[in-house]
């Protein structure tokens, strides 16, 4: 007889089981891997481009305050006096400012610690001071060491800039293995000097060291898979993350000096292209890369941060989803296979034992009885079966016991039919609830795997905490611009205290005033004297300030103004609908801080959304749209409100009510 696979029930339940259990499980695990993956590129890229845009706004900022240094020594008392010492040529007075002025350029360098050197020249060209920083500490050096600089080409550049303007010269083109880019200059920035006369007598300039870029970049090798690179815009290295590892036996003759001797040109392209973006379609790697412009005059030369991640990592945490998914195929196909066997058994054990009995009837055994209670169709004809050999046995009893005995037949074959469709509805209702249940909690069970290997392999807390400290590390360090100022610290949640607005504004407003007026932009201050003091975390309303003021100052163009204004006006507030709550301090009164600026405006449609978290208007790389979301929790923390009123071409003002604390 020839066989065939599909002749026996046993292998048809085990195909229809096979086929019900492992099609869903593999439609449904494949989309997952796929969505898996890509989901762990799109992480992968987002961590990247926030961790090279926080680095290179970190650097900016470290350069924006060299200019700043720059622009301190340029309107010292020293310089100013020294300079009418010269015009007029009065030696005493020369000696004795240019030791002052000697000094000024000595404790910047030890106070910063990221100058090389610092110097001023003559309109000859002769060099009055020069300051450099050897052996941990800056070395005024003497009048008879001291040179004319006439024909040098920063002295030249100089003298084409007009007054207030900043050039920038790099010192470098690159950097190779074994020299530390901590201990080296990377970028000169110079100025013209003139008298108070206005006229031009000479320039100052400071050379600014590598050491804050390099302890920036270099906190990537505390996660190897991350590499970080940081290259100028010809793509010669400055950091290379290889020279920073002790078993890399490369020397520096071996070492690369260019990224395009490493990666393709496609690549190279466009991280040296002057704009930050991500690289995704390279075959073994992702790119996120971050210009950095040492001056916003000249775009010709700049610095890249680029972050690389092999692609081949990504892939080995997908893998071991795939794995899992491997593992629940096999486990369905197992229970498939004793599932199949136990339903199998129930159907063909009775069926066998009805065969048999079948051979015996027709061998005359007509008292032989099946004894068969499945529940099913097979009891029912098991029943028959027995009834049949009843019949053939008392054939010859009367039409009356026939007829009822047929009736009670029916009876119970009505009741065996209406207990069969039961069982088929509950068997079919059983079967679709678990296989809503199942699947949902599958993807579930799936996707808390997924979460728990992300936390294994990277971390993302914890490289987000190390992140901030290091923000918040060098904010700190940003804040002594002007040398004496207080740390600029942000308050952790519960330091609250008795805080003073208008020491805050003016906390704010020393910081970013420079930048203000150096685009053009009018301050205007009116603040209510005798102002309640309000209870809260300096820190945290400095913050709040701090980004409504750069906003302000970014919507802004030349020409316009920003007005800063604190009243203390409890009828006009509680005429507004807010009555404060406080934090447990207030009085039930408030004051108001009021922004305003002659921007742009912001159009209705976005009216309701600048406090969502991530929402900005600005371009790629110009903000993140955190900082109103982040203020508005402040504000809020603080028992205060934050309100926004804008017309589009007229200004935006900004309103923060606080709580006053009881007299």
């Amino acid at each position: 007889m020839k066989f065939n696979f599909l002749s026996r029930i046993q292998n048809k339940i085990f195909l229809s089981l096979m086929l019900v259990a492992i099609l869903p499980i593999g439609y449904f695990g494949y989309n997952s891997i796929k969505s898996t993956r890509n989901s762990m590129i799109d992480d992968t890229l987002r961590k990247m481009y926030l961790n090279v845009f926080s680095m290179g706004k970190d650097v900016e900022n470290h350069l924006k305050n060299a200019k700043g240094d720059l622009l301190y020594l340029k309107s010292s008392a020293p310089l100013e006096y020294l300079l009418d010492a010269i015009e007029v040529n009065d030696i005493a007075s020369f000696t004795y400012w240019r030791t002052l002025l000697e000094k000024e350029f000595s404790n910047l360098i030890e106070q910063k610690n990221v100058y090389l050197q610092a110097g001023f020249l003559s309109r000859d060209g002769d060099e009055i001071v020069l300051v450099v920083y050897d052996m941990n500490r800056p070395i005024i050096l003497p009048w008879k060491s001291l040179h004319n600089q006439r024909e040098s080409g920063y002295f030249r550049m100089a003298a084409e800039l007009s007054n207030g303007e900043i050039a920038s010269l790099p010192l470098r083109s690159y950097v190779v293995k074994g020299l530390n880019l901590s201990n080296i200059a990377l970028m000169r920035y110079i100025t013209p000097v003139y008298n108070r006369s206005g006229k031009w007598m000479g320039m100052i300039y400071i050379d600014v060291m590598g050491k804050h870029i390099y302890n920036t970049v270099k906190m990537s090798i505390m996660d190897r898979a991350f590499k970080v690179f940081l290259v100028n815009n010809k793509g010669f290295y400055f950091f290379n993350p290889e020279w920073e590892v002790e078993e890399n036996l490369l020397t520096a003759s071996d070492s690369p000096e260019n990224i395009g001797e490493v990666y393709s040109k496609e690549v190279v392209s466009q991280v040296l292209s002057g704009k930050a973006g991500v690289v995704m379609d390279d075959d073994k790697n992702l790119f996120a890369y971050m210009p950095v412009f040492p001056t916003e005059m000249d775009k010709s030369f700049y610095y890249t941060i680029i972050q690389m991640y092999p692609k081949n990592l990504i892939s080995g945490g997908a893998k071991d989803f795939e794995r899992l998914f491997l593992i629940t195929i096999l486990a369905a196909i197992l229970l498939t296979v004793l599932m199949g066997i136990i339903i199998s058994k129930m159907l063909t054990n009775p069926l066998s034992r009805l065969k048999r009995g079948v051979q015996l009837i027709g061998k005359g055994n007509l008292n032989y009885r099946l004894d068969i209670k499945s529940g099913d169709e097979v009891e029912d004809v098991a029943v028959e079966f027995n009834n049949m050999a009843e019949k053939l046995k008392k054939y010859s009893q009367s039409l009356e016991e026939k007829v009822e005995e047929k009736t009670k037949k029916m009876e119970d074959y009505e009741k065996q039919l209406i207990h069969s469709e039961k069982m088929a509805s509950l068997g079919l209702l059983a079967a679709g609830v678990a296989h809503e249940i199942n699947n949902p909690i599958g993807i579930i069970v799936n996707r808390i795997e997924c979460l728990k290997m992300e936390n294994k392999n990277g971390g993302i807390p914890e490289k987000v905490v190390k992140d901030l400290d290091t923000m918040m590390h060098h904010a700190m360090r940003v804040s002594k611009i002007t040398g004496n100022l207080l740390s600029f610290s942000r308050e952790s949640s519960h330091e609250f205290k008795s805080q003073d607005i208008n020491k805050i504004l003016e906390k704010v407003l020393m910081f970013v005033e420079a930048s203000i007026t150096a685009k053009g932009v009018t301050i205007e201050k009116y603040f209510a004297r005798r102002l309640p003091l309000v209870f809260g975390s300096s820190g945290g309303l400095e913050q709040v300030f701090l980004n409504i003021v750069h906003n302000a100052m970014d919507a802004t163009k030349s020409g316009g103004k920003i007005k800063i204004e604190t009243r203390y006006d409890v009828q006009n507030s509680e005429a507004d609908g807010y009555y404060p709550t406080g934090n447990g301090q207030g009085n039930g009164k408030c004051l108001s801080v009021n922004i305003s600026d002659t921007g742009d405006g912001i159009s209705h449609e976005y009216i309701g959304k600048i406090f969502d978290p991530f929402f900005t208007t600005k371009e790629i790389g110009k903000g993140t749209g955190l900082g109103l979301s982040i203020s508005y929790g402040i504000v809020k923390e603080h028992g205060g409100e934050i309100r926004v009123d804008s017309e589009v071409s007229k200004g935006t003002t900004f309103t923060v009510l606080l709580p006053v604390m009881a007299e």
